[in-house]
């Protein structure tokens, strides 16, 4: 039998908003190697949580892998660079 690897993606969702940058150095620290993103323009989904600023923010605290979730209607608007 093969052995599989599990990556545990927490999202960013169950985060205190208020400490986001403490609680990604915390992620960091436990092994995480991977955050979600749900990422809504209020179009496409209900912007019920983060828009594409958001995850750029996120992006200057971190370089773990992003695991986004895209509810946008024009993605080609909202390209996430480093």
């Amino acid at each position: 039998m093969s052995k599989r690897i599990v990556e545990i993606s927490p999202s960013v969702l169950g985060a205190d908003l208020m400490r986001l940058g403490e609680e990604i150095k915390m992620a960091e620290s436990l092994g995480i190697h991977w955050l979600h993103l749900d990422n809504m323009d209020g179009h496409f989904a209900p912007n019920i949580s983060f828009g594409p600023d958001f995850v750029r923010a996120i992006r200057k605290q971190t370089n773990l892998f992003l695991d986004t979730t895209c509810c946008l209607l024009r993605t080609v608007s909202h390209p996430v660079q480093r």
